[in-house]
């Protein structure tokens, strides 16, 4: 169910106020989202174990927790996280986001759908994430997360801009041809108070013609 203070946003609807709910954005976003899947699946196959690991670079990390379940054809549930950060960020604001994040990576093994967590840094210095889980369901318990209720409701729209945050599926696991989003989330933390629309993505959108 969508809030009431949500504004549902047409599948090619343009808002020249607000341009980065272009659908153009959404097409970089796939892209990159795309590109972290091609680099994840490098990761597996190098893994040197099964068990759950981590793999951290300066612009990318990876958080397997579940490298057999990535390993199977069934649909996995996909969310890709997409943010621009604000600027001139409080040295404060920076250390409680850092800590944060340390304990919503610690926590990721406490949520039994997830199957990992994956990011890449970007040019520009904003990350982009692709969480990959069992099911829808595994939305749900992360949600109720504490932790990330405080980090979504509190933090994020000190922190960021804006965000876009994808819903998806990859249809035949890992192997699937393409990421198939099906619906986009905009949160514009730039004013007051902040807007928030949702987007369900159509056939002729990303992904061609596998939307459910």
């Amino acid at each position: 169910m969508v809030p009431n203070n949500t504004h549902q946003l047409e599948s090619a609807e343009l808002l020249p106020n607000r341009p980065f709910t272009h659908p153009v954005n959404t097409e970089a976003d796939h892209a990159d989202l795309e590109h972290i899947r091609t680099l994840l699946r490098e990761a597996l196959q190098q893994a040197p174990s099964r068990k759950p690991y981590e793999i951290s670079g300066e612009q990318h990390r990876f958080i397997v927790l579940n490298h057999e379940a990535l390993l199977t054809t069934q649909p996995i549930t996909v969310v890709g996280f997409c943010a621009s950060k604000r600027s001139n960020l409080s040295h404060t604001l920076l250390e409680e986001m850092n800590v944060v994040d340390g304990d919503l990576m610690r926590e990721l093994a406490q949520h039994p759908d997830m199957l990992t967590y994956s990011s890449i840094q970007l040019q520009d210095g904003n990350w982009k994430n692709l969480v990959l889980l069992r099911s829808n369901a595994g939305i749900g318990h992360w949600r109720n997360s504490q932790r990330h209720g405080y980090a979504a409701d509190k933090l994020s729209p000190q922190y960021y801009a804006h965000v876009r945050l994808h819903n998806g599926v990859l249809p035949q696991g890992l192997a699937s041809a393409h990421i198939v989003l099906t619906s986009t989330k905009y949160y514009d933390f730039d004013c007051e108070p902040a807007w928030r629309a949702v987007r369900v993505l159509t056939p002729d959108g990303v992904g061609g013609s596998e939307y459910p």
